[in-house]
């Protein structure tokens, strides 16, 4: 916002603007969520966003790729008990592990529904 002070011409100060860059929300692969508090396609948040980015930057990798968001999650599965890796593979169903994800990862039911249709979506496009 412009602001003109009276008395001193056509002087024009800036006040107020905020000139940092923010990430394109558009981006599918990455990019933060509109809150800013989550990041990626599996919504990291917290202390796993952190560690995320210190994985990214220890090899030197783009946060915003799919692939690395994929294999980070994988890593912290098979490492950290309290996500339920061993459950999540053994799941027999869509919604078992739907739920396992929500419950234990996401810590969040909402979405829950769209998360199973998405996952049966991606399996009748990706199936022979």
């Amino acid at each position: 916002m412009a602001l003109i002070v009276p008395g001193l011409g056509q002087t024009v100060t800036t006040v107020g603007t905020d000139v940092t860059p923010k990430p394109d929300p558009t981006r599918v692969a990455g990019g933060q969520t509109g809150d800013d508090v989550t990041f990626g396609v599996f919504k990291f948040r917290g202390t796993t966003k952190q560690k995320y980015f210190d994985y990214c930057f220890s090899k030197n990798l783009d946060i915003n790729e799919i692939i690395n968001q994929t294999n980070f999650l994988f890593k912290r599965l098979k490492e950290d008990d309290s996500l339920r890796g061993n459950e999540l593979k053994e799941a027999e169903t869509v919604e078992q592990a739907a739920q396992i994800i929500h419950e234990y990862i996401l810590k969040d039911n909402t979405g829950l529904q769209n998360t199973i249709d998405t996952a049966y979506d991606l399996l009748d496009r990706n199936s022979v």
